[in-house]
C-alpha cells in the first residue's frame, strides 16, 4: 500500500471518531481550546494501535471473532454512552455540560470507534503488509490523520453546540446511538 491509500484509509477510519468528537463537543459548554486535543489524542491513539493489533494477530481466528462480535461490542458501548447523554439531557437543567469527558468515557468511545480499525489491520496482514516497519508507518499515518480530523471536529462541534444550545446533548446522544446501530447493522448484514 502506498501513502495515499493509507491516508485515505485513515480518513475513512476516523469517520466514527469524528462523529463522536463533534457530538461530544456540542455538549461541552465553555471548553478550553486546548481541550480539543484530549479526545483527538485518545481517538488517534486507538485508531493507530488497533490496526497494529489486527495485523499482529493476522487474518485467521481474530477476523472471524471480530466479524462475529465486533459490531455488537461497538453498538453496546456507543449505546451506553449515548443513552447516558440522553438521560442527562432529559433529567433537566442546562444540557450543555461544564465538565470535561472522563477518562473512562473516552476509553469506551475510543474502543467502540476503533474496532473497525482492528479489522483493517487484519486485512493489512492478509493484503501484503509484511514488514513491521511498514505497518508501524501505516499506523502512524492513521493515528495522525484521525487526530487532525478530530481536532477540527471538536471546533465544528463547539460551533454547532452554541447554535443548538438546549438540544446539543439530545442530538449528541442520538448520534452516538445511531453510530452504534449502524455498526450493529453492518455486523448483521
Amino acid at each position: 500500500m502506498n501513502f495515499v491509500q493509507i491516508l485515505l484509509t485513515g480518513c475513512a477510519l476516523s469517520a466514527d471518531a469524528l462523529s463522536v468528537t463533534v457530538s461530544e463537543a456540542m455538549c461541552r459548554k465553555n471548553a478550553r481550546r486546548a481541550y480539543a486535543f484530549v479526545p483527538a489524542a485518545f481517538f488517534g491513539l486507538f485508531q493507530g494501535l488497533m490496526p497494529l493489533g489486527g495485523w499482529l494477530l493476522g487474518a485467521g481466528f481474530s477476523k472471524k471473532l471480530l466479524d462475529s462480535y465486533g459490531g455488537y461490542v461497538a453498538c453496546l458501548l456507543l449505546c451506553i454512552v449515548g443513552g447516558k447523554m440522553l438521560f442527562e439531557a432529559f433529567k433537566g437543567g442546562d444540557s450543555r455540560q461544564e465538565t470535561e469527558l472522563s477518562i473512562v468515557k473516552l476509553l469506551f468511545l475510543s474502543v467502540a470507534t476503533s474496532i473497525d480499525a482492528f479489522a483493517v489491520g487484519v486485512s493489512f496482514a492478509a493484503g501484503g503488509i509484511s514488514r513491521l516497519a511498514d505497518m508501524l508507518a501505516a499506523c502512524l499515518i492513521i493515528a495522525l490523520s484521525t487526530f487532525v480530523i478530530c481536532v477540527a471536529g471538536f471546533f465544528i462541534g463547539q460551533r454547532f453546540g452554541k447554535l443548538l444550545a438546549g438540544k446539543a446533548e439530545i442530538i449528541g446522544g442520538i448520534i452516538l446511538i445511531g453510530i452504534g446501530i449502524k455498526m450493529l447493522v453492518e455486523t448483521i448484514i
